[in-house]
């Protein structure tokens, strides 16, 4: 590879650290292209992509990009997950179902929200519902409070208006 390339290729993968909300740090070893190729539509539906890199390369960019990883996690084959939307629960149920089908991927560790998870905490993590899900839930909990608070008055003002209402007939 010349060294524009190299350059250009650099400074890509640096705004890619930069743009990705979290990562997840991936094994791949032993996974067939087909495997591959299924895995990253599924990573895509879930606004995520995962990447192959040279280490040496991809410890250049984080450093460029000021994030707080470590070189270890950069050791032997690895794939990296960038998760560009706000949701890491998707992709990270993604990569967990997949690894539980696929005994050739393994999840190493991720850096979600800029705090590292381990294996059994991205578990529990792949286990929640999706963002948007969770969200419109506390909206629920949240409403149902206030709405049966105007159900309740709404009853009162009614029983009353019938009651005063009956009075009246009674008093023609």
């Amino acid at each position: 590879m010349l060294k524009d390339e190299k350059v250009k290729k650099l400074e890509s993968l640096t705004e890619e650290f930069k743009n990705a909300k979290h990562l997840i740090f991936t094994e791949y070893k032993g996974l067939t292209v087909e495997q591959m190729n299924k895995l990253r539509k599924k990573l895509r539906e879930a606004d995520s992509e995962i990447k192959v890199i040279k280490n040496t390369l991809a410890k250049i960019a984080y450093k460029k990009a000021n994030l707080n990883l470590n070189d270890e996690w950069f050791e032997g084959p690895i794939a990296i997950i960038f998760c560009k939307g706000n949701d890491f629960t998707r992709p990270v149920s993604v990569a967990y179902n997949f690894s539980k089908e696929n005994e050739a991927f393994k999840i190493k560790i991720g850096y979600l929200d800029n705090k590292l998870h381990d294996i059994s905490q991205l578990k529990e993590i792949a286990q929640l519902p999706p963002y948007d899900e969770m969200v419109s839930k506390l909206i629920g909990m949240l409403n149902s409070p206030v709405t049966s608070l105007v159900f309740t008055l709404k009853s009162i003002l009614t029983k009353l208006v019938f009651t005063i209402k009956a009075i009246e007939d009674k008093k023609k």
